[in-house]
């Protein structure tokens, strides 16, 4: 005779924390909730098609208050850094971040406008207060005064570009040990980096037209700039200019970077960020800079920005300790080495992967679990159903996934 299940109502689980300490356990829950929404959303495109819509992002009451008195939000972009920003032969503009730049706004219903012009240009904008933020840019320690950070959009290389009789002479920056390297005014990045090798005669130039005109007639020996430089001679077909290497050592992150203390807006769109799946990301690659092409970024991992308030919680808890059951396989599975794996370990790696916490899960009898918790000998539980008569004890989090149960 066969057991069937008739299927009952569905549960919804949440992560618990302990109630006491309310202000800093609620940060600890945004924490969490930042990486549900994270991974909901992955969840979501790996199952299907569907866009997200507007109404499905949480935001928090402070970004909400934020939205609510910044109905357009601006970005400058100089026209320094192609394919991120093009200039189109009737005038228009185009490229990578805009297409970043109407996810977002689609994904978050904001909006979001992109405001063109030279790099420096831009920034003085900014630190004006003129525009909200500005990408791309690379994120500096040496600027870390003047900006927040978003999460990356991309990673990608610098390379060094030579004449084409050059090539096989010149592969690593220290065959330029006493030369004339040129790079764009607008790239600290650059600059940061040619610093390294004191022997490099670095110079500044205010365009890429210049520079490579530098470049051809001798005047430098080389060039060191992002993908930029590769995408103009591919489009422009420069004769004589060639990319000679990539340098390994200068990898870095493309980020919006938006006035110091604008923890709201840095939040806001990293919240669209994450809503941009990997496919998405790659299809914007293959549209702007070709399906094999050598300068073709990076993707990578997401990270979550924390807030001051949340770092300051995970250096005063540097371990963070999840209570649950041990029989409640596939959500908790204790292995015959004494390790436990399942669907909530998944969970807690990627949330301490994506924001740097140490939450650590313990096993046992449930009932024994829950008491542990209550007498604060752990910090709460990795899963639960919601009930009230737990709410003496505990605060919970977003809900990350739903089970039915059943009638056998």
């Amino acid at each position: 005779m066969k057991l069937m299940p008739n299927r009952l109502l569905s549960s919804k689980y949440f992560h618990c924390i302990l109630a006491p300490l309310r202000a800093l356990v609620s940060i600890h829950l945004s924490i969490i909730s930042s990486i549900l929404l994270a991974l909901s959303s992955a969840t979501l495109y790996a199952q299907t098609n569907e866009t997200t819509s507007p109404s499905t992002v949480e935001f928090t009451i402070e970004e909400r208050a934020w939205l609510a008195k910044h109905p357009k939000i601006v970005i400058g972009s100089g026209l320094e850094f192609p394919p991120n920003v093009i200039r189109t032969k009737d005038g228009d503009y185009e490229g990578m971040l805009f297409d970043y730049i109407a996810l977002i706004n689609q994904r978050l219903g904001i909006n979001i406008e992109l405001k063109v012009g030279s790099h420096g240009e831009v920034v003085q904008l900014l630190k004006k207060g003129q525009i909200d933020g500005l990408s791309p840019l690379q994120p500096l320690k040496e600027r870390q005064h003047l900006f927040n950070y978003s999460n990356p959009l991309y990673q990608t290389y610098r390379y060094i570009y030579t004449r084409a009789e050059d090539t096989q002479k010149i592969r690593r920056l220290d065959n330029l040990a006493g030369k004339p390297v040129g790079y764009l005014q607008a790239e600290l990045g650059a600059r940061v980096l040619l610093q390294k090798y004191g022997r490099i005669k670095s110079q500044p130039y205010l365009d890429i037209e210049s520079m490579t005109k530098a470049l051809l007639s001798g005047k430098i020996d080389a060039i060191v700039a992002p993908f930029t430089i590769g995408m103009q001679q591919q489009t422009q077909r420069i004769i004589g200019l060639q990319h000679a290497a990539e340098i390994p050592e200068s990898k870095f992150s493309v980020v919006f970077a938006f006035k110091k203390g604008a923890t709201e807006l840095t939040t806001i769109i990293n919240k669209g960020l994450l809503l941009i799946t990997p496919d998405e990301q790659q299809a914007i690659f293959n549209r702007w800079m070709g399906r094999n092409n050598l300068y073709t970024p990076l993707t990578i991992p997401q990270k979550i920005v924390l807030t001051k308030s949340e770092q300051a919680f995970l250096k005063a808890h540097p371990t963070i300790t999840l209570g649950s059951d041990g029989s409640w396989t596939p959500y908790v599975i204790k292995n015959s080495d004494g390790s436990i794996s399942g669907i909530e370990v998944d969970f807690i790696d990627q949330i301490n992967a994506l924001t740097g916490s140490n939450i650590q899960l313990v096993a046992g009898n449930w009932l024994d679990i829950v008491k542990q918790a209550e007498r604060r000998e752990i910090d709460g539980l990795a899963v639960s159903a919601y009930h009230k008569d737990r709410e003496q004890h505990f605060l919970f989090s977003d809900s990350h996934y739903s089970v039915y149960k059943y009638i056998f």
